[in-house]
């Protein structure tokens, strides 16, 4: 490999690191937060609706496993588990960027700026789905999701 030279120019050599010497750079600001009524039973509904795995993944680990609102939270209406997924963290960002969605048949698609990703690979996948009819997600909501949400190009399903 060729090293550009440029860039080792004039660059002095860094201090060793010492662990006990960092100071806080962190700025503290005052934020308003809106707080999230219901959601712990939200959560505790998904777990047990889902049987405490990822709608995705299947992951078990509930450390990681979120209640994701498929319509955005506005009030404890919208905290009905038809209106959510239990989703594994990382799985739930991408869901609440618009870059996974699921269709209203349960099928998962994926954005196409995740194509060369592990998470292509998801697209077209079936979501896992409670047994219970009452428990499963919204056709509606998801459509409304994949509709508005959703604003990205997707991988075409095969």
């Amino acid at each position: 490999q060729r090293i550009n030279s440029d860039l080792e120019i004039d660059r002095p050599d860094p201090a060793p690191f010492d662990p006990t010497s960092t100071k806080d750079g962190r700025e503290k600001v005052l934020a308003e937060v809106k707080r999230r009524l219901g959601q712990p039973a939200f959560r505790k509904s998904l777990l047990r609706a889902y049987d405490g795995r990822c709608a995705v993944t299947g992951c078990t680990t509930a450390m990681v496993l979120e209640a994701a609102h498929i319509r955005p939270y506005f009030g404890v209406e919208t905290n009905d588990v038809r209106n959510g997924l239990l989703l594994r963290a990382d799985i739930h960002t991408l869901f609440d960027l618009g870059l996974i969605s699921v269709t209203p048949d349960y099928r998962l698609t994926i954005a196409t700026r995740l194509a060369g990703s592990e998470y292509a690979a998801l697209n077209g996948r079936k979501l896992t789905i409670p047994k219970e009819a009452s428990a499963r997600p919204s056709p509606q909501a998801l459509a409304w999701h994949l509709e508005n949400g959703a604003q990205h190009d997707r991988l075409p399903c095969e």
